[in-house]
């Protein structure tokens, strides 16, 4: 079956080839040389092609389809199918052919330079990339589109640029040209001339969809074609990628089916290559875009860097997965995500909100019960953004100081919702639609949870975020098994994020969805690893296990659940010596940050607490097989509508009970 050429390839292929011109023994170097044509290595632009293809198609990564922003629909771009380029030089002959391909077509050139570009086409062919062969001297009685590639003229004339010359020259040729007026500075790639420029939509048609958003348009693509767009994903995150230091040493893959030779990144290698420690990851483009933090509570703080190329796309990709969510044009919309110190959650959704049809009132953390009635009286807000640890405690006062106080949509993120939390909402607020999306400050979002989805399930974003599932040894497992999550972030091309093991378990199955989705769904079944999320912090355990060494500890055990709508934290440690808790308690205050008293919210609305408990040695329960202690339960997940690891049931996930024949002492704070 014969594939679409993507724009994505393209913009490789460019890349690819201007490393072969810069080397003066590469068969395209010498080509250049031999036909007198070396002006031509300033085409070789691939970031000049990708920002014109950007603005030509609105976003390379959602070729071909564009969602546009102020509803679910949809515009498709199909190409013309086979062009014949007539073009008076060389240079508008290449444009022609970069451009015809990266909108789809198979290229016919009409020219009576065969040599050279029979040349130029075994040199793109010798890279591997499917891009069809040129067809020369073409047949041009067949049905194929003519397209005329105008010249570019500069003038020295200082006024705006105007792109067409109307005419017919003697050659038969539009005598037009792009005039470009004031001086070019150098370095600048002519490719960027063609930005805006009428000719470039002879290549293509535009379709509209009204009625079908975007997920369901991509989900609806034939299996085949969906592999297709992922492989050509992965050639493009590794073109840039291999370009950094850390991923230099990765093999150059070309297909999905690949992505497992590949090495896994590791929380501890994004902190040793990014800032403040290192720039590893770092590809090297100017400094752009927005930056964001994380780690702050549980480690140094580490920069995220999106360049504006990454964060653009990210917001184009968070648009219709909020109308997935369950945003509508006309909404109120609260939100209380969080903001400042550069923290992702208010800057992404405050981008993203603007240019949506849609009313925000954005509060951020700092939001009040006051607050929360005072906008909803006042503009009548309907929607709700935010983290169910900071929100249910303010919904709950609420309603109780306003019995009337209702809401229509509550979207969420952060943390589980427990089932009995989202009877509450449906019964006392009148809450209709309750959904859920999975992000990361690191790679921004993984997955939502469209109406029709429960738990933790939640549909995954496979054009944005590819997520793996990997056992303890690295290898994929089958759909429908637990295991650690991997995720590959497509669009984050500055400090790309490749197959990153997030901290997380889960799995994946395929459904077919009612909203219309068909395609992977994930399962998401919590902290894998050594930080553990609690109440927006994240509580390294070989940190803390290190630290309670003044107390000569030989087990640690963390234990997280809700308990009255608030997280609690409770804090196991075995010790062969007498240890008074409230000891311990004062010496984690004061010594662990993630556990200090510096708390960024309203005491009176008590959404965490944490619990010191301290075991005689022996104390804390042993796996019956493996003789260990289990070092982390969450049981946040325990009372999620639909949650079923691997066929077990509730009891199998909490550990056998201390044993009693030992003294427990206990203090909460």
């Amino acid at each position: 079956m014969k594939q679409d050429i993507l724009p994505s390839d393209v913009i490789v292929i460019l890349g690819l080839l201007r490393r072969q011109s810069q080397d003066m023994h590469s068969p395209l170097a010498e080509l250049l040389t031999r036909h007198g044509e070396n002006t031509l290595r300033s085409y070789f632009d691939e970031h000049a092609l990708f920002d014109v293809l950007d603005d030509l198609f609105g976003s390379v990564h959602q070729y071909p389809f564009r969602a546009l922003t102020d509803g679910t629909a949809v515009l498709r771009y199909r190409p013309r199918g086979q062009i014949i380029l007539k073009a008076r030089s060389s240079s508008a002959t290449l444009r022609g052919i970069i451009f015809g391909w990266a909108a789809g077509n198979e290229v016919a050139v009409s020219t009576a330079h065969t040599a050279f570009w029979r040349g130029f086409d075994e040199c793109v062919q010798s890279l591997g990339t499917p891009i069809p062969r040129l067809v020369l001297r073409p047949d041009e009685s067949s049905v194929a589109s003519v397209i005329s590639v105008p010249e570019i003229v500069t003038s020295d004339i200082t006024a705006k640029a105007d792109v067409q010359r109307p005419g017919t020259g003697a050659d038969g040729l539009a005598d037009q040209a792009i005039i470009i007026h004031g001086s070019v500075p150098p370095n600048f790639s002519p490719l960027r001339f063609d930005r805006g420029a009428v000719w470039l939509g002879q290549l293509f048609h535009t379709e509209q969809t009204p009625f079908s958003p975007l997920d369901v348009l991509r989900s609806a693509l034939p299996p085949a074609a969906r592999e297709h767009r992922l492989d050509a994903r992965v050639r493009l995150l590794l073109h840039f990628a291999r370009q950094s230091e850390f991923y230099r040493r990765y093999t150059n893959v070309n297909s999905i089916s690949e992505l497992s030779r590949l090495g896994f990144l590791t929380k501890r290698d994004l902190e040793r290559n990014s800032l403040p420690q290192g720039t590893g990851l770092k590809v090297g483009w100017p400094p752009s875009g927005e930056v964001l933090r994380t780690g702050g509570t549980s480690s140094a703080p580490r920069f995220i860097t999106y360049a504006q190329k990454d964060w653009a796309a990210m917001v184009c990709e968070a648009v219709p997965l909020f109308y997935a969510l369950g945003l509508r044009t006309g909404d109120r919309v609260i939100n209380t995500l969080f903001g400042g110190g550069m923290y992702g959650g208010m800057t992404t959704t405050v981008c993203e909100f603007s240019i949506m049809p849609v009313e925000c009132y954005t509060m951020g953390q700092g939001i009040s019960v006051a607050d929360l009635l005072n906008l909803r009286r006042t503009f009548d807000a309907n929607v709700l953004v935010g983290v169910p640890s900071l929100i249910l405690p303010l919904l709950r006062e609420a309603k109780h100081l306003d019995p009337e106080f209702a809401l229509q949509t509550i979207i969420y993120g952060g943390v589980p919702l427990a089932a009995s939390d989202r009877t509450w909402l449906q019964r006392e607020l009148g809450v209709t639609t309750i959904t859920s999306i999975l992000a990361a400050n690191d790679g921004a979002q993984i997955g939502y949870q469209c109406p029709h989805l429960r738990g933790t399930h939640h549909h995954l974003c496979d054009d944005f975020s590819y997520v793996e599932i990997v056992d303890d040894t690295g290898a994929v497992v089958d759909d429908g098994n637990v295991g650690k999550i991997a995720v590959t972030a497509w669009q984050k091309l500055e400090a790309p994020l490749i197959r990153y093991l997030i901290g997380d378990i889960g799995r994946v199955s395929f459904q077919k969805c009612a909203c219309g989705v068909e395609g992977r769904v994930l399962e998401y079944l919590g902290r894998a690893d050594r930080y553990v999320k609690f109440f927006r912090r994240s509580i390294d355990f070989e940190e803390l296990f290190q630290i309670l060494q003044e107390f000569s500890i030989s087990h640690l055990q963390l234990e997280v659940e809700s308990i009255d709508h608030a997280e609690t934290l409770t804090i196991r440690i075995e010790t062969p010596t007498d240890v008074d808790p409230l000891v311990v308690t004062d010496f984690l205050t004061g010594h662990y940050h993630g556990l200090s008293d510096r708390h960024e919210f309203d005491r009176a609305l008590e959404t965490f607490s944490f619990c010191v408990e301290c075991y005689p040695e022996g104390g804390l329960s042993r796996d019956p097989v493996s003789g260990k202690v289990r070092p982390v339960i969450d049981r946040r997940l325990a009372g999620i509508e639909n949650l079923n690891m691997a066929g077990q049931d509730e009891d199998s996930l909490r550990p056998d009970a201390p044993t009693r024949d030992f003294p427990t002492l206990t203090t909460r704070v």
